[in-house]
């Protein structure tokens, strides 16, 4: 027996080493594609949806760019609330249609997450626009650069420095098994029945902390267009580009350490406040190149995709980056990351904060906590 053991050993030991690779190797290759897909082929697309989307809207709405706007917000908010409000029924009736056809809750979801999408624009175009036409003097470098930081001490202090980032940090597949799930910033949408307090949240986490984001966003994205070469506007939108996808791809290797050091932060309060600070000064360089990515990406396309067609340009851009996302399964990230609702900095203590998410895998242990909520949760009267 020991001589036949010894030969099969030996017989097999020769192809296994020439078959054989590093364990890391494969891991390697899986990050770098899944790396590749966020950053290519989604990212582009859902700030393709984006810019048709909020052209759209800029051609379509009746009135002057004031009234655009409010239209824009009175459009968009809504939508959002009601999502926020509806969810408990909603994701009941999810839970039923997926017990009986998947294709079925596929569906579903799929139109939700375009409609929230829609929202969502929206939504953003308003609270961006409007800050503009009331307050005139903020239409300058020094008006700009004082919107981006009070946005960023807004989202700090509401502990929203999270929702800052967009694809390609946060990108969402279609197959959550439960996608109308709206996290709200005090967590009161765990209560079954709507109340005062319930309702509140919503508002003010769908409204008041995007807001926050927004201002931010908006005045980051002034602020490079009025100081990035604005006499050579392509070049200014390509070193955008650059920019951005640097500190993405920086990020995606300086991740790991920052998590890792995130991790060892926890215990005492005073150690709760540390990893607070390094998440959100990581977080605040990485939104920051998000915000690059999209600007340069989204005027990109306006300097080539049929610039003097704008209305055709806004279907087109629409149509296909709506398309792009949905054939890929990622149409959740239309919203810009995947849904709507509320992360609280510092919530998570096992550095998972500051990760980028992840297209190719999903968290089991995330998948398997939901299904099972949706699963037992009991009727209500």
């Amino acid at each position: 027996m020991m001589m036949t053991t010894t030969s099969d050993s030996r017989s097999t030991m020769p192809n296994d080493q020439e078959h054989a690779r590093p364990p890391w190797s494969s891991a390697v290759r899986h990050k770098i594609s899944d790396v590749l897909v966020i950053a290519v082929v989604i990212t582009p697309a859902v700030n393709l949806f984006w810019r048709g989307t909020w052209n759209l809207l800029e051609e379509s709405l009746p009135g002057d760019e004031v009234a655009r706007a409010w239209l824009s917000l009175a459009i968009g908010s809504p939508v959002l609330a009601l999502a926020g409000l509806l969810q408990h029924p909603l994701r009941r009736l999810g839970g039923r249609i997926r017990g009986k056809s998947m294709v079925g809750h596929h569906v579903l979801g799929m139109v939700y997450s375009y409609v929230i999408a829609f929202a969502s624009v929206s939504q953003w175009r308003g609270f961006w626009n409007l800050p503009d036409y009331y307050i005139p003097r903020m239409v300058s470098p020094l008006g700009y650069a004082l919107r981006t930081i009070l946005g960023f001490v807004a989202v700090v202090i509401l502990r929203t420095v999270l929702l800052g980032g967009g694809c390609p940090r946060s990108v969402s597949v279609d197959f959550d098994p439960d996608p109308f799930r709206v996290d709200l910033r005090f967590h009161t949408n765990k209560a079954e029945r709507l109340s005062w307090q319930f309702v509140l949240d919503v508002m003010f986490s769908l409204w008041v902390c995007d807001f926050a984001t927004v201002q931010f966003w908006a005045g980051l994205w002034g602020f490079l267009d009025v100081v990035l070469f604005p006499d050579n506007p392509c070049f200014s939108y390509w070193l955008s580009v650059g920019i951005g996808y640097g500190v993405h791809l920086l990020a995606t290797f300086v991740q790991y350490p920052v998590s890792a050091l995130s991790k060892q932060l926890k215990g005492t309060e005073q150690e709760f406040w540390k990893r607070l600070a390094l998440e959100d000064a990581y977080l605040l360089i990485v939104n920051s190149g998000v915000v690059n990515i999209w600007r340069g990406v989204w005027s990109v396309y306006d300097c080539y995709v049929l610039p003097e067609q704008t209305k055709l340009s806004a279907w087109l851009s629409h149509g296909v980056g709506a398309a792009v996302c949905y054939l890929v399964f990622a149409g959740r990230s239309l919203s810009n990351g995947g849904g709507i609702g509320v992360s609280i900095d510092g919530e998570s203590d096992d550095g998972t904060a500051v990760l980028n998410s992840s297209y190719l895998e999903d968290s089991p242990n995330e998948t398997t906590r939901r299904v099972a909520e949706v699963d037992t949760r009991a009727p209500i009267n």
